[in-house]
């Protein structure tokens, strides 16, 4: 669970800097700014902890908290003007209205992270297509085959929480077994409108360290992302939760990550 905290810090730090300043709007800097700036921290720290699927509506709640803070408002007021100006707030910012316009960001996350695994096992367990679907380290991959005309083409299916199978493809650009590969990643995942696609560049290193230790050198850049999703990922710490996910797999640990929640809710929905 503290590794899931961790990971989630961004959203954390947010909600317990608006919940401080909130205060001091209310009756300037004392001791009221600190207990604020401690309840906020909890209060994210139980929200993503207890309902992690509900975790975005912490963001929205931070900004919130300042604006109805500032209004003069009467006590009885002040709860509805909250929640309506979060849920206003949750759309404009997660809504899918964004996925139809020209509006894209670009997200770079790098990650390196210590691997209990030799990297041989690292990259069987890693690398799509380097073995049987039943041998990679996410069970949301159902299978997957090379394109005849191209080996460097993958495609396969994934599940997904809503129970209808996802396609994707891979093509690598680059691969030294069990050292590294660079390969373009392309899917429609997160109901994103058809015709718009999720494309990324990843680049994985891996360096043995000892016998059985492995060290990941990463690097995964989206460049035209969704507003909803480049937010999404970069307050989820996306590529470090999904490394933290695969180490706790190999090393048969219990899977505390936001990604390990979202893979359960996936495989329970599709039924695997």
């Amino acid at each position: 669970m503290i590794r899931r905290l961790i990971r989630q810090r961004r959203r954390i730090f947010i909600f317990s800097i608006s919940a401080a300043l909130a205060a001091m709007l209310l009756q300037g800097a004392s001791l009221l700014s600190l207990v604020c700036l401690g309840v906020g921290l909890l209060t994210a720290c139980i929200i993503i902890l207890v309902a992690p699927a509900e975790r975005r509506i912490i963001e929205c709640m931070a900004l919130t908290l300042p604006f109805a803070a500032a209004l003069p408002l009467h006590d009885v007021a002040s709860p509805f003007v909250l929640g309506t100006c979060t849920l206003i707030l949750y759309m404009v910012l997660y809504g899918r209205w964004a996925d139809f316009t020209p509006l894209r960001l670009r997200l770079t996350s790098r990650r390196n992270v210590i691997l209990p695994a030799s990297a041989a096992d690292v990259w069987q367990k890693l690398i799509p297509g380097e073995a049987a679907a039943e041998e990679f380290w996410d069970p949301t991959l159902i299978d997957f085959e090379f394109d005849k005309d191209n080996p460097l083409v993958l495609r396969l299916r994934r599940a997904s929480p809503s129970g209808v199978p996802v396609e994707g493809q891979i093509t690598f650009l680059s691969k030294i077994v069990n050292l590294s590969c660079r390969y373009i990643h392309e899917t429609n995942a997160d109901d994103l409108p058809k015709g718009v696609i999720d494309e990324s560049v990843t680049t994985v290193c891996l360096t043995p360290q000892g016998r059985a230790v492995t060290l990941l050198e990463s690097e995964r850049i989206h460049h035209a992302l969704p507003i909803r999703l480049a937010l999404a990922r970069w307050l989820d710490d996306d590529l470090g939760d999904e490394w933290d996910s695969f180490s706790a797999k190999l090393a048969h640990k219990r899977d505390s990550s936001i990604n390990g929640f979202e893979i359960a809710l996936a495989t329970q929905q599709s039924g695997r």
